[in-house]
């Protein structure tokens, strides 16, 4: 039985067949990311997989926080997820092409994390940046060192003003900032 130092929360789950048990290096990397940021009132997790970018950022403080996958099964294993740790975060089946079964249009957020495949981001960093507030924070992770140019180029394209890039074994997870209008 580990207890969380000051400053950590600890998040139970069973990842099921979903993505996202935390030992990943692109997921480690957004949750450092979401432990460091000052950015606290809405949270949207893009491919949401088990849930646990979500519920990790209701733990570590934020108000109102969201998810959404492809994937039927993940969404449930999120719900599971959240259920596990106590917390209210909603989970709904939804894809960035814009169908959301049952939620017909996401609100943006000042936080947005997106763990998913490098060339899903330069396809749809458009749509992702759309789904940041003007001046919110994104993260961006599931990009082979090979990919990062690729992925950078597009979402400068789409209006995210790059902040970092963290490196995680051969994985790299960008942050940014969505311009202010």
């Amino acid at each position: 039985n580990h207890e969380p130092a000051a400053g950590q929360a600890m998040l139970k789950m069973d990842p099921g067949m979903a993505f996202g048990t935390g030992n990943h290096a692109t997921t480690r990397a957004c949750l450092e990311y979401i432990a460091e940021s000052d950015v606290k009132p809405t949270f949207l997790d893009v491919g949401c997989g088990s849930g646990i970018l979500a519920v990790a950022a209701k733990l570590l403080g934020f108000g109102d926080v969201r998810g959404f996958d492809l994937d039927a099964d993940a969404v449930e294993v999120a719900k599971e997820t959240a259920s596990l740790n106590g917390v209210d975060v909603p989970f709904f089946r939804g894809d960035l092409s814009g169908h959301m079964d049952g939620n017909p249009e996401i609100a943006p957020a000042d936080f947005v994390a997106a763990n998913v495949l490098g060339p899903v981001l330069i396809r749809f960093a458009e749509r992702i940046a759309s789904l940041v507030n003007p001046g919110g924070a994104v993260i961006l992770s599931g990009i082979l060192d090979v990919r990062l140019e690729d992925v950078k180029t597009a979402l400068e394209k789409a209006g995210l003003e790059i902040t970092g890039v963290r490196a995680k074994e051969d994985w790299r997870c960008v942050s940014a900032k969505r311009r202010t209008l």
